[in-house]
This record gives C-alpha cells, structure tokens and sequence, in this order.
C-alpha cells in the first residue's frame, strides 16, 4: 500500500468516527447512572443486604487447582463475550441510528432485545473471578446489573408506544436481556405488574433480594481470607 493509500484509510477512518461519535455519544448518554452506581454500590448494598460485611476474598485454588483453572478459563470467555457482545450491538445500532430511525432487529438484537445492556453485564462480572472472588465485588455488580435490567425494562415502555405493534411483535419473538424468555404465572398476570408500574419493580428487588442473600449465605461454606 502507498502512502497515499494510506493517507486516504486514515482520512475515512477518522472522518467515519466523527460521522459517528454524535450517535454514539446519545446512545452511551443514557446508561449514565452506571458510573454513580459502580462507585456508590458498595456503599448501597450493606444496608440492604446481610453477610456485607464480608469484605474478605475466597481464592478458588484453595480447592484444588483443576477448580481454579476453570473459574479463570470460563472468566476469560465471559470477559470476551460481554466485550464483543457490548461492541456488536453499538455498532449495529450506530450504522442503523445514522441512516434511517427504524426498529432494530439485525445483529445481536435478533437474539435479545438489550444487547449493550447484556454485554456490560457480562463485561462486569468477569472482574470479580480473576484471581480471588469477594462477595462484596458480587455484591456490586449484581446491584448494577439489576440497575440495567430495570432501566431496559422501563425503555421499553417508550420503545412500545413509538413503534407501536412493530415492537409489539418483536417482543413476542425475541427475549429480553439473557437469550431465553420467562413468563409470569397466569396468576400473576394482572396490570399492577406492567412495564412502568412501580408494583412491578418492588416485586423484582425483593426477588433480586432473596437470591442474592441465598448467594452469599453460600459463601458460609468455603474458607474466606482477609488481607492483613
């Protein structure tokens, strides 16, 4: 390649981001509350939960190393996922965004509705298993993950009324954050549990609540170290 060439790709790729950066700045814009609650969470969880003060670390090689392999192996592919999984849907709805508003519905938004909002989940887990696991790293993100759940759970609300029975179908087709679809049981089927409706979401915390207590009552089980 000459350098004229290659002058020209530079140019492109430049002036490509600068076509881009707007969008993307208004799509990153609305997950703002992450860096708030990311900094804020460890101060959040110990009044809501028990075992916080469990700042303590279980290293999983103290079981045996094959164990501990496999934590960092299974690690390693969460960390790559939720990167690449975060990266494919911002730039699927960037090229879309610049160039016609319509649903989304190629890319990784043919698998789920929230794509970003799986990859960062993802993305923020794989740092709790490198090397040692602290219940109070567990303890944040699952704070954080619930936070984005909610926060994609209430778009939609917005995302039905501006496309109307295109998104209505959508959703009856494709899951919504993790690549499978959970129903209500038909009991519970009433309109105090609508996307929007506070009920909804006090529902959701007190699940959110009970599971995460189960987790770290586990943690009751394995040796937990403490730096000195």
């Amino acid at each position: 390649m000459n350098k004229t060439g290659l002058v020209y790709r530079v140019t492109a790729l430049i002036a490509s981001i600068a076509v881009y950066l707007p969008v993307l700045g208004g799509i990153l814009f609305v997950m703002w509350y992450i860096i708030p609650l990311w900094y804020f969470s460890w101060n959040i969880v110990e009044f809501i939960f028990p075992f916080y003060y469990w700042d303590g670390h279980w290293n999983p090689s103290t079981i045996n190393w094959g164990v501990a392999t496999s934590v960092w192996a299974v690690d390693f592919l969460i960390l790559i996922l939720g990167i690449g999984l975060l990266l494919y849907g911002l730039k699927t709805m960037v090229t879309h965004k610049s160039k016609k508003d319509e649903l989304i519905t190629s890319g990784p938004y043919r698998w789920v509705r929230h794509p970003q909002h799986l990859g960062i989940i993802l993305f923020l887990l794989a740092p709790i298993f490198v090397t040692y696991v602290r219940p109070n790293d567990i303890l944040s993100w699952s704070l954080i993950a619930f936070g984005l759940i909610v926060s994609a759970d209430i778009e939609e609300v917005s995302l039905s009324k501006r496309f109307g029975e295109s998104y209505v179908e959508y959703r009856a087709k494709v899951p919504f954050i993790f690549p499978y679809s959970l129903s209500l049981p038909t009991v519970m089927r009433t309109g105090a549990l609508d996307q929007g409706k506070p009920t909804r979401y006090v529902l959701w915390f007190v699940i959110y609540w009970i599971i995460m207590s189960f987790i770290l009552f586990l943690f009751s089980f394995v040796r937990i170290d403490y730096w000195m």
